[in-house]
Order: C-alpha cells, then structure tokens, then sequence
C-alpha cells in the first residue's frame, strides 16, 4: 500500500508540474483561453442607426455641456445601481465635465421597476428628477415595499398630491414604455445599456480603468470645436 500511495503521488506531482508548465507556456505564447470561457466584454460593436437617442431623456450634470451618453436604466437592477454609483462619484468630483441623460428600460423580471420609473418621471415635472432618481437607487431595496408617496417626500417632491395623481395616470406610463421600446431595439444583453455620443455604447458596468478612460476620451471629444 505504501509503494502505491507513494507511485500515485509521484504520478499526480508530475501532472501538476506538466500542467502548470502548459500554463505558462500558453501565457507567454500569446494563447488565450477560448472566448466562450472569457468574460464577455460589455462593449456594443454596433448601434442600430436611425434613432436619435438623445431626443429626450433627464439631464444629469452641467447644462453647459452636451450629454456624453444616454443610458438606459431598471431601478431595481443592481449593475444599473453600480453604473449610477461610479458615474455619479465622477459627477460630483467634476471629473470629465460629466453630462448624462437618463432613459427608462425596465425589465419585467423586476416588479416595481415599471412603477419605479413612472415614479421618476412625475417627480421630474416638479423639477425633483435627479433627487428621486438617486433615492430610488439609493432605496432599491425598499421598493415595492415602501409606498411611492414615502419616497417622493424623501425626495423633496413638494406636491405630494400632484404627484399621486400623476402616478396614477396614463401619459407617464407611455413615456416610460416608448423608451422601453427604443432600448430593446438596440439588442443589448441587458441593463444597463448605455449610447455613447459619436457612436459605439456598452452594457452593464465596465471595469474602472476602462470606464475612466472613455469618459476621458468622451470629455476631449465634447470640449472640440
């Protein structure tokens, strides 16, 4: 028993070397692994022409600058909470003199986004837009817990009533929907999409690096003559 344990472990030290040698030997090859075992990149090749996807939409930023993107959001998805998080600390740094027009993309796997949409848009025509968009991301977890009019007072709405019969009204709700249907015709993976100005967009929340570096590219864009 003592011979066997000792081939077999022989056996099992050789194969890990041979492995990890193959390893490095790929790395250092310029071998990669195939693309259906990589992370897929969240960067959009095409975008379907045809739309002005900047023809309405919510300004987040300086009024003195062109919307860099459009992005298409859910307020219950998490990566759109993650994207809202990472553009709104660049935002308030003054980095890339940010300007983001927000449209509406919500998925029905997600009970409350609709609700929470229409919920954003009638804070808007009181001017609390950007204090309920960031309050429904901020509450993500409370919604379809916590009733709209709790968070439309937490977000300084200051007519609560107008702001129970906008809601409760139809027009919204179309609004909400028409962007709906200009998202799903871009064919992303999901939400968030974000258009880029100048063409090319992405999906979901790239890594750091590469999000810093294309609102860089964006901001020298924008500040051309």
């Amino acid at each position: 028993k003592a011979i066997w344990s000792n081939v077999l472990n022989g056996t099992l030290a050789i194969c890990a070397v041979i492995v990890t040698g193959l390893l490095i030997r790929s790395e250092f090859s310029g071998r990669r692994t195939p693309a259906s075992s990589r992370q897929a990149s969240p960067f959009l090749d095409t975008i379907p022409g045809g739309t002005n996807y900047f023809e309405r939409g919510w300004r987040v930023g300086p009024s003195g600058a062109a919307p860099s993107m459009v992005v298409f959001s859910d307020y219950e998805c998490p990566a759109c909470r993650a994207l809202h998080d990472e553009l709104e600390l660049r935002r308030r740094r003054g980095e890339h003199n940010l300007s983001i027009l927000f449209r509406h993309w919500p998925l029905a796997i997600h009970r409350s986004a609709e609700g929470a949409a229409v919920a954003s848009e009638c804070a808007a025509g009181q001017g609390r837009f950007q204090p309920m968009h960031d309050t429904l991301f901020a509450r993500q977890r409370d919604l379809g817990v916590v009733s709209w009019d709790l968070l439309a007072k937490a977000a300084g709405v200051p007519d609560i009533a107008r702001f129970m019969r906008c809601i409760s009204g139809d027009s919204v709700l179309q609004v909400v929907r028409a962007d709906a249907v200009v998202a799903q015709n871009i064919k992303s993976r999901g939400t968030p999409t974000v258009v880029l100005r100048g063409g090319g967009g992405f999906v979901g929340v790239p890594p750091k690096s590469s999000l810093d570096s294309l609102l860089a590219k964006l901001s020298r864009g924008a500040r051309r003559p």
